[in-house]
């Protein structure tokens, strides 16, 4: 009797083992089949996104000569997924558009007016300012920034004096116009914290040596060279990272954890919510306006600047590099409940000058048409 119950327990032993290996056997064939199958319904859906994202932008590049690349991320808020991104450039004869695979986070953009809601998160999230702040005008001009400087007087707030009478102007008011000066007069009235504030940049936007992003031991960081930072002149960062901050601003003040970011806070949720208010404010009446009858309910900025140094794909590099105008628009929507956060960009010859944001509103906003057309879950 003991014997017949020790043959079945080895017989039953040796029944589990085989089909224990059998398993394991077809575990071990079929995981790289099935890996494959993943990877490649991935690379499917990223194909069909990046040709969704890229058709308005090939659409305004073949009517615009002058536009030689364009850029377009695309990132579910707060979700830590990878955004969706397509970036076409001309070659050969100029007339060939190319959709190539490039990483966001390689792309140069020169923030301009986006850099000023970095700053002012900065600011407001220390109390030093508030939006309804009011700030004296003084013709524009900065005295601490010498006179020979391009950014010593802004012609916006001449033109808001004249236009208005008034000798000063609000924080608000100023971000609307997209003003340098008062940008420049919170930082400046603050200017013993302005390590601080870049040292804040790798929380913002994410630590990258792609592109120049000053660090807190540039001790000797004089006050033009401030200036033009918290402007978003002379400072280059990538098209991930503005993506980075404005999604993390959607989110309530908190950086979704994506791509090689940790998950971390860039501010309160007062502060959020208050900036939240100025990007959608900037689309109703605002640098944003052409957005502001969108039924998308969009918040952001816009931004423009030279690129004078940066690969930009399709522009032939030549001993003396072209400078480029870039033209940029950041933004999320439904403002109320953020689920996307997309920005565009532009690269125009413009012999040096810098362009409006128009072209790129528009474009902004015929992806986003495309989008609720699609049947997108936020639409109401």
């Amino acid at each position: 009797m003991n014997n017949e119950m020790r043959k079945e327990g080895k017989n039953r032993q040796s029944t589990a083992f085989i089909v224990s290996a059998a398993l394991a056997l077809v575990l071990l064939l079929g995981l790289p089949v099935l890996f494959d199958a993943v990877r490649e319904k991935g690379e499917q859906e990223e194909e069909k996104m990046s040709g969704f994202l890229s058709g308005p932008l090939r659409e305004r590049m073949e009517a615009d000569s002058l536009i030689v690349a364009a850029s377009v991320s695309l990132l579910e808020c707060g979700s830590g997924n990878t955004p969706h991104s397509a970036l076409l450039a001309r070659f050969g004869d100029k007339k060939e558009i190319k959709n190539i695979a490039y990483d966001i986070d390689r792309v140069p953009v020169v923030p301009g007016g986006m850099m000023q809601a970095p700053t002012l998160t900065f600011f407001m999230d220390r109390k030093f300012t508030h939006p309804v702040r009011k700030i004296p005008t003084r013709h524009g001009i900065i005295p601490e920034i010498p006179e020979d400087s391009e950014i010593h007087q802004d012609s916006h707030i001449l033109s808001y004096e004249m236009t208005t009478g008034k000798d000063s102007i609000s924080v608000e008011e100023g971000f609307l116009m997209s003003s340098r000066y008062v940008a420049a007069r919170i930082a400046l009235d603050n200017e013993w914290y302005w390590r601080e504030y870049i040292d804040r940049f790798v929380d913002y936007f994410g630590a990258s040596d792609a592109y120049y992003v000053p660090r807190m031991w540039d001790r000797f960081l004089f006050r033009d060279e401030y200036v033009s930072v918290v402007d978003g002149h002379g400072l280059h960062l990538s098209q991930g990272q503005i993506l980075t901050f404005y999604d993390a601003i959607a989110n309530g003040g908190v950086r979704a954890r994506h791509r090689y970011l940790r998950r971390r806070s860039v501010c309160s949720v007062e502060t959020a919510d208050g900036m939240k208010a100025l990007l959608r404010e900037n689309v109703l009446s605002g640098t944003g306006v052409l957005l502001s009858s969108h039924p998308a309910r969009i918040a952001g900025k816009t931004g423009s600047g030279i690129l004078r140094h940066g690969y930009v794909p399709g522009l032939v590099r030549s001993s003396v590099p072209e400078p480029v105008s870039v033209s940029s628009f950041v933004g999320f929507f439904p403002v109320e409940d953020p689920q996307y956060t997309m920005m565009v960009t532009f690269y125009l010859r413009s012999g040096g000058q810098p362009t409006g944001a128009a072209v790129t509103m528009h474009v902004f906003g015929e992806i986003t048409d495309k989008m609720m057309e699609e049947g997108m879950l936020w639409k109401k």
